[in-house]
């Protein structure tokens, strides 16, 4: 080991902030002692001088001297003090303990963990000291050798002797919490349990109180206690409450997650999280580090930072002094022993802006700039040079506009605002076009983009908006004339809120925040209420119109072994607002697991439920006292439904139908269900009494007499561009069609609004600085299309079939969209 410098290729930008200092040392673990101002690290047997502990001054970069500590030295647990440091050695099974700040070796503790007569000697796989009692540690004994690692079981020891009362093997414990000095948080992170244990402690020992199935998801993920908010955050992103055993909230984090899994580290005097990873492409080059900073309140993403010289796989992130973050790699990407290093020391104001940096020397690194928005959003085909001004954060005086990945004439106004101009020839003829910001001098850009949309400029009666705003549905409130949209954790400037968008301009008249990432809004029919599902929070939320007051919360629960339940579908009911039916899935495994139904008033569940029927999608009859399930089996379901919640069993079904995928919507008037499908059912019976000949995101409207269905003909397969057709809701013959062009994402929801619009949401899983944001909202008006005259017998014609698309499946697309290893290489 021995100090070093920074250097490489982390940009000369002289008026980057944050520097980098590298620690040229390989090391398994490391803590930060705010007490005497040192970050103990923990050396292999594989340095010069490894089998050691030692205090590395990162305001300064350099190293003390190196403790011996014994064979492998692993895990560092600081007793709340900071009076020991404790030290669990994985070539022999011993837990040590040094005093501070000298690292003196403290004779008096001598531990030796259990013996496994199957695995050999057990070692510790966590370490942590009880908050106020620094004699008092908790541990617990496993192998490495085995996969998943092998428990012996959770101990706790007062200095050298164990308390009576240990637990069992838990399915491969691999970190600790202490909420306080009698509660103990454990995650299961070696194995697909991804469990949740609660322990409660007492003077006897540790005793399990509480296991929950797949509520801290990944391998090697370990959990982070914030003693304000009473909150647990876990390296994959998510936020727990343990006390209601819910999950609060999921930071969308773009880096890699899954194996290895990202790294957090907790600012709660400031109000930040960090996240270290990699992206894909650092991932497969073995070299670079990416460190993002989120707002802890509203989960907003604040900034991005690249670590370009570092090398391996990047773990252990630490967050010390004024504006410090730390953090070492692993060449063979594991946490097993060895790991290789180097130290990584970032200080400045990506960490901390309000604060001097402890070190100012060192590799200049500089933070990614990052888009906000974009004005205009759109302008007509034909259009002469306009000048397009761009906000966002972190420009340079060397930053640039892109357009389709080509640089445009750009002025910089400020280090938050762009001014570009774009050229006629660009404007030339309809479509859309990606706008990210570069920098020439740092050589990085926007991680992501936004959409430019070149309107037809003459398109008929049809006059057609494009709005970047990430949703993923929408719902109408007629009595105020407004568009109400769920913005999920994705958009750039109102991330998890809802909107109330006027549809005549694009504009917001109002917004409020939300719980993470909102991906369901159903409406009341009297206009009053809104009801609030989400994609990585386990509770439902109700908002009152036209305020967007908070209402009521309440959470769906779980299950035991597959984790929160999320809402799936919500469903008020016709003539009784407080009443919703909310059918439940869990997200343990792909597809996500449907788990049945239930009925709510207030937020107080009906006791009788749906137990089982993988209900997909929700509709009530127009009497509140049936509700119709749509299933992922292809199976239709109407079930019966009194004070008591759901009579069991279902009253009629249809197995295997072509319903889906899509949605089924019930027609009060002639007591249809229509279907996405294209055919209509009477509810009675379940017979079938039409066909559209068509299929798609279909939408309702009796008072006009028709069905409009958004879908691609033969020849729109593979394309951007979509086709809404509408039908005579009687004879269900084809009225006539519209297209759209160059849509950015997939149609996920399409709702009627107004006299005369139609608009939708799009998902865009490959969103990047190349491919288009998150998502879009289009808004389409239309007197002739959208029309409650007949059509000219010239339009009514046998068009061709408008065919489904593959509709994303957004609960499933968001996981996908937060974990991108998942998805395919081309999609990176």
């Amino acid at each position: 080991g021995g100090g070093g410098g920074g250097g490489g290729g982390g940009g000369n930008n002289p008026t980057a902030t944050t520097n980098l200092v590298i620690i040229n040392t390989p090391v398994n673990e490391m803590v930060w002692d705010s007490t005497y101002g040192k970050i103990y690290a923990t050396l292999p047997s594989t340095d010069t001088n490894g089998n050691s502990i030692v205090a590395i001054d990162p305001a300064k970069g350099i190293m003390g001297t190196p403790q011996p500590a014994g064979s492998e030295p692993d895990h560092l647990a600081l007793s709340s003090n900071d009076s020991f440091l404790y030290v669990s050695l994985d070539g022999t099974g011993q837990i040590k303990r040094f005093t501070l700040p000298d690292l003196t070796l403290d004779s008096s503790l001598n531990i030796t963990l259990p013996y496994s007569n199957f695995f050999g000697q057990q070692v510790a796989l966590a370490l942590a000291v009880a908050p106020g009692q620094p004699h008092t540690f908790v541990t617990v004994a496993g192998d490495y050798a085995v996969s998943s690692p092998d428990t012996a079981g959770t101990f706790i020891y007062d200095d050298s002797t164990p308390r009576t009362n240990s637990i069992a093997p838990t399915a491969n414990t691999s970190g600790f919490a202490w909420g306080s000095d009698t509660i103990l948080y454990s995650n299961n992170a070696y194995s697909s349990g991804s469990d949740l244990y609660i322990i409660s402690v007492n003077a006897s020992g540790l005793t399990l109180t509480s296991d929950y199935g797949y509520m801290v998801p990944t391998n090697y993920a370990k959990i982070h206690f914030d003693q304000a908010s009473g909150y647990i955050y876990t390296d994959a992103g998510r936020v727990v409450d343990p006390g209601t055993a819910s999950v609060v909230g999921t930071f969308n984090t773009s880096l890699l997650y899954g194996f290895p899994t990202t790294q957090c580290a907790l600012d709660s005097q400031h109000g930040v999280v960090f996240f270290l990873g990699q992206t894909y492409a650092q991932y497969h080059a073995g070299a670079g580090a990416t460190i993002e900073a989120f707002d802890m309140n509203t989960y907003k993403l604040l900034n991005i930072l690249t670590v370009p010289e570092s090398t391996g796989t990047p773990f252990g992130l630490v967050r010390w002094g004024n504006a410090g973050l730390a953090f070492h790699t692993s060449a063979n990407g594991f946490v097993y022993l060895p790991q290789s290093g180097p130290v990584y020391l970032v200080d400045g104001s990506f960490v901390n802006s309000s604060s001097s940096p402890d070190f100012t020397t060192g590799t200049a690194l500089v933070t990614l700039p990052t888009l906000a928005s974009i004005s205009p959003q759109s302008a007509a085909a034909g259009a002469a040079n306009t000048t397009l001004t761009v906000t966002g954060t972190n420009f340079t005086s060397d930053a640039y506009v892109m357009w389709n990945g080509t640089s445009l004439q750009t002025t910089v106004s400020s280090k938050t605002q762009l001014q570009a101009t774009i050229p006629s020839t660009d404007l030339a003829t309809s479509g859309s076009a990606i706008i990210s910001v570069s920098d020439t001098t740092a050589g990085i850009s926007t991680p992501t983009s936004l959409t430019f949309t070149i309107l037809p400029s003459s398109s008929g009666t049809t006059s057609l908006s494009a709005w970047n705003y990430a949703s993923m549905d929408l719902a109408w409130d007629a009595t105020d004339s407004r568009l109400i949209l769920p913005v999920w954790s994705a958009d750039p400037v109102y991330p998890n809120s809802i909107l109330e968008i006027d549809p005549t301009d694009g504009s917001i008249t109002k917004s409020t925040t939300s719980t993470t990432d909102p991906e369901l809004v159903r409406i009341t029919d009297d206009d009053k209420n809104i009801y609030v599902g989400f994609g990585q929070a386990n509770e439902v939320q109700e908002l009152t119109l036209p305020n967007l007051g908070t209402s009521t919360s309440w959470s769906l629960g779980n299950n035991k072994f597959n984790g929160p339940y999320y809402a799936w579908d919500i469903e008020p009911a016709p003539g009784a607002p407080q009443t919703t039916a909310v059918n439940f899935a869990n997200y343990c495994c792909t597809p996500p697991q449907n788990e049945g139904m239930t009925i709510y008033d207030s937020g107080v569940a009906r006791p009788n439920i749906a137990a089982s029927g993988r209900f997909q999608n929700l509709q009530w009859n127009q009497g509140a006292n049936t509700i119709y399930g749509g299933t992922v089996d292809y199976d239709l379901y109407a079930l019966s439904v009194d004070s008591t919640g759901i009579i069991s069993p279902p009253l009629l079904y249809l197995q295997g139908t072509s319903a889906f995928p899509g949605n089924i919507h019930y027609d009060s008037g002639t007591g249809n269900l229509f279907t996405d499908s294209g055919l209509v059912y009477n509810s009675a019976t379940f017979a079938v009494v039409g066909n559209f000949n068509a299929s798609g995101l279909s939408v309702l409207d009796a008072s006009l007499g028709k069905v409009f269905i958004l879908g691609q003909l033969s020849t729109q397969v593979g394309t951007n561009n979509y086709t809404i057709q509408s039908f005579n809701q009687t004879t269900f013959a084809p009225v006539s069609s519209i297209t759209l062009n160059s849509l950015i994402g997939t149609p996920a929801a399409f709702v009627r609004w107004g006299t005369n619009g139609l608009a939708l949401v799009t998902f865009n899983l490959n969103a990047s600085n190349t491919k288009g944001p998150a998502g879009m909202l289009y808004i389409i008006s239309d007197n002739v299309f959208v029309s409650a005259k007949p059509a000219p017998e010239e339009n009514q014609q046998n068009t061709e079939r408008v065919h489904s698309f593959p509709r994303p499946n957004v609960h499933r697309a968001v996981s996908d969209y937060l974990h991108p290893q998942a998805a395919s290489s081309e999609n990176q």
